[in-house]
């Protein structure tokens, strides 16, 4: 029987490892699912922050159009996306 807290039996010739199933860690431990949506939120808002609106894509035009804290940049975004989609 293999102990797989046991270093010296854990990997015993013709014993198959168990794969670790799921995402890799991008930090030192993995992240769930809403830790990552967060994480990408943080982001995108503070690439809407930091660029010029003509720098700005589809989805951070959308992201400024649904969310009320990005209510002063909503005409930009309404510029931007305009261009984007090609009617002005």
């Amino acid at each position: 029987m293999v102990d797989p807290y046991d270093r010296n039996t854990a990997t015993l010739p013709g014993i198959k490892e168990a794969k670790k199933l799921g995402r890799k860690p991008l930090f030192s431990k993995a992240m769930t699912a809403a830790q990552r949506k967060a994480r990408q939120r943080r982001e995108q808002d503070s690439r809407i922050m930091d660029s010029d609106f003509h720098m700005w894509t589809e989805s951070d035009c959308m992201r400024i159009l649904t969310t009320k804290k990005f209510e002063a940049f909503q005409k930009f975004a309404w510029m931007q996306l305009g261009n984007l989609k090609g009617y002005q």
